[in-house]
């Protein structure tokens, strides 16, 4: 088992998490709850709210945000430390069975540990002859734990204080032993008004459970989870990506739970960037995955969350821009107060940072994986009461905007004043974050509202509105590629090789998706040298770079994504976040000091594999779009756009078949892969279509 984070072991079931890992030389298992975060934010010190004026372009200049600078908080909290005295010296072997989630810790073939997060109760299973010790929350900005004992049951109890607006909460966890078998459980405020007597009540029900049916119990969440889509690759790196990476997910997100924020997994209560959710690739990249691969109800947290907050996006779109609909800052936290109505605090309880909060593209990045969610599992009562209502408002935030600016003579917006994440001051113009994601958002808004036979008007104003967006810019030399911003001085700024954090030229292409396969000749070309051509720091690019690949077809798709994969491969299986790109091999340098946890975002690596497999942008479905030929692949129930159910396989260089299952019926497309024609056929609710070569 390697050290620290590299090494760690991740378990969960969803809501209860945490890694196993070694610390100091010792084994520790970090438990980690979803809902656990000290919400506290405060503003008494901040400077007023940032108000921009795009008609005039104007904008205030606030200073330095106190509540962002100067506290930990808000944030997420360790929820304590299951600790293992093992005897030094004692050399062991690790394995993490994704089959049924659990690991094991073993020397000479003989377990030493075993542990899992039970599938369908908040509590943690050890068996183990090591003496074993509780150790509470440890965050130095929270007070210390009461710690105690119940009838036997080894207790401790977190409290996190309140603010001005928020009620502040607190967290038990209880260690109930018998003879080698240990129970943790946790259970907060949230949940019960008593968490230590629901947790020592919890971990008490779960020691004399008997332990086949328990486990039984276990594996069958686990059986039936895996049982809904599949991948068998001649590949077998690849393929352990699409299952580990799919596995992480699911141990940090199921339905009903705050969704997760930049982490999965972390040693120190003292994270980065305040661990929350960034409503840019961080946030999106982290639930996208989970379309394709038939599990649209990992993506269930991240929906929610996006509709709960709309009341604080349509005030917020008000209180900075004097614009109807809705804006959605950068930052999101576990705790955030939705209506800020209710709120007294400074701001309302609302952080911001100037520039990064004022991404426009955030609407339409942030509604992506709502509208996927709708594209895969076409469902009108989705559509009408979740979908469209969050859609709607943004949609109408774009109209306004673009109405607002300047205009070219031939009519198109200078869309801004903007920011071009994560590398521009603010009041730049004519981004490609902005234009891919407002041109996103507007077409779905249209189709939402002509798909309900609803808001005419709108339709009308949104249809101008995609008029009036401008084009993506364009360096001014030769060879002519897309950069980050409408053209202005320096000229220095629009090198191709500026180096990018985010690959900002390449949103259109992915995650956006309106640059694609089905793009002209012309747009594919350029996007094409584009993405030869850009250069970025390497640290949050390298999903995007690997999708857009992917979606263009481009020859270097595999060996590439391949190559930059194993690269950043941790022992752990979770992929590292990336230093810099190493020139002669032309793929990310992994970073070798940024171990201070997993990044949620990487599991989109479980996204890109399907992407080689199957697509389906544009709600036409290409099989083995770029996969190569000289390896065989074959996988089961991808989902695709339209609510279709693909398995297919490649055999000798040839796809063999292919078969479709629609769960709603309507119209199927499909690039037939012998004659590269396009197929349609209208399908009913359950049927099953398969396709094989003429010959």
């Amino acid at each position: 088992m390697a050290k620290e984070i590299p090494g760690a072991l991740i378990l969960g079931n969803g809501d209860l998490n945490g890694i196993l890992w070694t610390h100091n030389g010792k084994l520790r298992f970090s438990i980690t709850k979803n809902d656990v975060c000290d919400g506290r934010l405060d503003t008494a010190k901040d400077p007023d709210l940032c108000k921009i004026d795009v008609k005039n372009r104007k904008w205030t200049k606030p200073g330095r945000p106190s509540s962002w600078f100067d506290y930990r908080y808000p944030c997420p909290l360790i929820c304590g430390h299951v600790e293992f005295s093992k005897p030094s010296g004692v050399a062991f072997q690790s394995k993490l069975d994704l089959a049924h989630a659990c690991a094991t810790l073993s020397t000479n073939n003989s377990p030493l540990l075993e542990a899992c997060v039970l599938a369908g109760r908040n509590v943690v299973i050890f068996k183990t002859d090591f003496p074993v010790s509780l150790t509470p929350c440890t965050a130095k900005f929270i007070p210390s734990a009461k710690q105690g004992t119940t009838e036997g049951v080894e207790w401790c109890l977190s409290t996190v204080p309140a603010d001005e607006d928020w009620p502040g909460m607190s967290f038990a966890l209880a260690h109930q032993v018998k003879g080698t078998r240990h129970v943790v459980a946790v259970v907060t405020s949230l949940e019960a008004k008593d968490p230590v007597a629901a947790a020592v009540a919890l971990a008490g029900s779960a020691l004399v459970d008997d332990e086949a049916r328990q486990t039984a119990a276990h594996e069958a969440v686990w059986r039936d989870f895996w049982s809904k889509s599949g991948v068998a690759l001649a590949d077998a790196y690849l393929e352990s990506v699409w299952y580990r990476n799919l596995y992480f997910l699911r141990c940090f997100s199921k339905p009903g739970v705050p969704p997760i924020g930049l982490y999965m997994g972390y040693k120190s209560d003292e994270m980065p960037w305040h661990g929350c959710a960034t409503t840019n690739y961080n946030f999106e990249q982290c639930f996208w995955p989970a379309f394709a691969a038939n599990h649209a109800e990992l993506a269930e947290p991240y929906d929610r969350y996006i509709m709960d907050y709309l009341p604080r996006a349509k005030w917020f779109a008000q209180e900075t821009y004097g614009l109807p609909g809705a804006f959605y800052p950068v930052n999101l936290f576990t705790h955030q107060i939705f209506d800020p109505a209710i709120c007294k605090s400074k701001n309302r309880h609302m952080n911001f940072i100037l520039p990064f909060t004022y991404t426009a593209g955030i609407n339409g990045w942030l509604a992506h994986n709502v509208w996927l969610t709708y594209l895969h599992h076409p469902n009108r009562d989705y559509l009408a009461n979740s979908a469209y209502p969050v859609i709607k408002p943004m949609a109408v935030f774009y109209a306004a905007f673009l109405k607002q600016c300047r205009k070219t003579p031939e009519g198109k917006a200078i869309y801004g004043p903007a920011y071009s994440p994560e590398h521009s001051g603010f009041g730049v113009d004519d981004t490609p974050c902005d234009i891919a994601w407002t041109r996103f958002t507007l077409k779905a808004a249209i189709q939402g509202a002509q798909t309900l036979g609803c808001d005419a008007d709108l339709v009308t104003q949104w249809q101008a509105a995609l008029v009036q967006v401008p084009d993506y810019p364009l360096n001014p030399q030769e060879p002519r590629v897309v950069t980050w911003a409408r053209a202005q001085k320096p000229l220095y700024l629009y090198d191709p090789p500026f180096p990018y954090n985010v690959p900002v030229p390449i949103l259109p292409i992915f995650p956006a998706g309106e640059i694609n396969w089905w793009s002209s000749e012309a747009e594919k070309e350029l996007f094409t040298r584009t993405l030869n051509t850009v250069r970025t720091v390497g640290y949050n690019s390298s999903m995007i770079l690997a999708g857009a690949r992917a979606r263009l077809s481009l020859p270097d798709a595999y060996d590439w994504i391949s190559k930059t994969f194993q690269t950043l491969q941790m022992p752990s299986g979770f992929l590292m976040m990336a230093e810099n790109y190493d020139p002669v091999n032309g793929v990310p340098k992994p970073r070798k000091n940024d171990t201070g946890g997993n990044y949620s975002e990487q599991v989109a690596a479980a996204g890109i594999v399907s992407e080689l497999l199957m697509q389906s942008v544009g709600d036409i479905i290409r099989v083995f779009p770029a996969w190569p030929k000289d390896k065989d692949a074959s996988f089961t129930n991808l989902r695709a756009q339209g609510g279709l159910l693909v398995s297919a396989e490649q055999r000798g260089g040839q796809t063999f078949k292919i078969e479709i299952t629609s769960t709603v019926g309507g119209k199927l497309r499909l690039l037939d892969p012998w004659t590269n024609e396009i197929i349609e056929r209208n399908t009913k609710a359950g049927e099953s279509v398969s396709f094989k070569p003429a010959n």
